[in-house]
């Protein structure tokens, strides 16, 4: 009898949320042709209404999780209607669309984030180009290249930090696009003599770098330092004063070494304990 009664419920609160949706869709309906240039903020209003009735369901009783579905559909589509009859950029409306695709991704992750980190991927994967939209008309092309190759690069990073000794292997292909990123920075401004040097060092850096966090991986030496001196070969061939500049810094760098060596020996003899023969 509960159970009857219960569904006889629900049926009845179905009529009801229905018949409304119905009847406000006709209105709007009637408006829209009775009234130029309204039709489309009365659709808007509309889909806005709609989601949210299924939004109240939900919120009333969250175990009819199923209304979040048409209610975040109806509110996105009444958001896209509205952002297409105002005289905003189209970029924003292509924004909106991809960011609204993926906030339902980062609620899933939200629900269960060690289970649920599938969905970390779409939601970056989305906002991302969402974000690329966002800023297509500020940025010129070499600008734009390399915030996309920035923006493939993060999530390796993020795998990166959260388990360094197992995945360190995302370090290398976030390390490659942002190399990538970095270059696509400066081509328009970099001479073209840099270009190649700039590639190897960038291609011998990593390599150092697993050299230095562990010794005994000493191969990484040698990729290193055939790159690294293929660089600076060509940076010498092709920049002829950079040999004496060097020398010079070097030359500098010996000196000021000497100078405040000499100067520390002189203040340790001076003192309380300068007078005191030497211990045997």
């Amino acid at each position: 009898m509960m159970e009857t009664k219960n569904n006889k419920q629900s049926s009845i609160s179905l009529n009801w949320l229905w018949g409304s949706v119905l009847i406000v869709l006709g209105v709007a309906a009637l408006l829209g042709q009775l009234i130029p240039g309204f039709g489309g903020l009365v659709w808007a209003a509309f889909f806005v209404g709609g989601g949210t009735v299924f939004l109240t369901i939900y919120l009333r009783n969250k175990e009819q999780w199923w209304a979040l579905i048409p209610g975040y559909a109806l509110a996105v589509v009444g958001g896209i209607i509205l952002l297409a009859e105002s005289d905003l950029d189209g970029n924003i409306t292509g924004t909106f669309v991809m960011f609204a695709i993926a906030l339902p991704f980062v609620y899933v992750y939200m629900l269960n984030r060690r289970e649920n980190w599938w969905a970390l991927i779409p939601a970056y994967a989305t906002s991302a180009i969402g974000a690329v939209i966002a800023v297509s008309d500020i940025l010129y092309d070499s600008l734009m290249a390399s915030f996309i190759m920035f923006a493939i690069a993060l999530p390796f990073f993020y795998v990166y930090l959260r388990n360094r000794q197992e995945n360190w292997w995302a370090l290398i292909p976030g390390y490659a696009t942002s190399a990538i990123g970095v270059f696509l920075i400066f081509v328009d401004i970099m001479p073209e003599v840099l270009t190649a040097p700039f590639v190897l060092f960038a291609i011998a850096l990593p390599f150092f770098v697993v050299y230095l966090q562990n010794h005994n991986h000493w191969w990484a030496l040698i990729p290193a330092g055939i790159m690294a001196t293929i660089g600076i070969g060509l940076l010498i061939a092709e920049v002829q004063y950079i040999v004496p500049v060097v020398f010079i810094i070097l030359g500098i760098f010996l000196l000021g070494r000497q100078v405040s060596g000499g100067r520390s020996k002189e203040a340790s003899k001076t003192g309380p304990d300068a007078d005191k023969p030497p211990s045997v």
